[in-house]
């Protein structure tokens, strides 16, 4: 099995994933989270499986962005005009070609990015790449986005279902 951890923050849904045995020694494992405050190199190490960690943006399109930085739980966006804490320059990395390298598994996908997870999502299926996807928990923040609505999250996760895509939206 192969387990994709975009919007890594403090490891939350990787500790979840170990503990209830979803994600074991044998899984490979990749993490993203551009926020430089969680150095993500050395948090990875207090986990009990081997994680290939980048401290990039899950993204479109690989290159660099803005991080806006919020004060609430430090969430932070390349999509959500947080102003809060300022902002500043991450590398993104384009999610859709990294998956299309990936060898054919089982693969579980947790994502957190608070707004970009519609473009990401829409590039994968666009690039057929979401096939690839067997389950998606995904956490969709229609409500930060300003030209998303629930509507949009219910007709994003039936086309990424349409795809073979187990989703499992998890509410905040």
């Amino acid at each position: 099995m192969i387990y994709l951890d975009c919007g890594f923050y403090r490891g939350v849904a990787l500790k979840k994933n170990i503990e209830d045995g979803v994600v074991t020694s044998d899984c490979k494992v990749y993490v993203w989270e551009p926020n430089p405050e969680f150095n993500i190199k050395e948090l990875v190490k207090s986990f009990p499986v081997k994680i290939k960690a980048y401290d990039k943006a899950v993204w479109i399109k690989d290159g660099k962005m803005n991080l806006n930085l919020g004060a609430f739980n430090n969430a932070a966006s390349i999509i959500v005009p947080y102003k809060d804490n300022g902002s500043l320059e991450v590398k993104t990395m384009d999610f859709s070609k990294f998956v299309s390298k990936l060898p054919d598994d089982y693969i579980l996908c947790n994502m957190d990015i608070e707004g970009a997870e519609f473009d990401v999502l829409e590039k994968m299926i666009k690039d057929g790449t979401i096939k690839k996807i067997n389950k998606l928990e995904a956490e969709f923040h229609d409500r930060l986005v300003q030209d998303k609505t629930e509507d949009d999250t219910r007709e994003l996760m039936k086309r990424l279902e349409e795809n073979g895509v187990e989703v499992v939206n998890k509410l905040w």
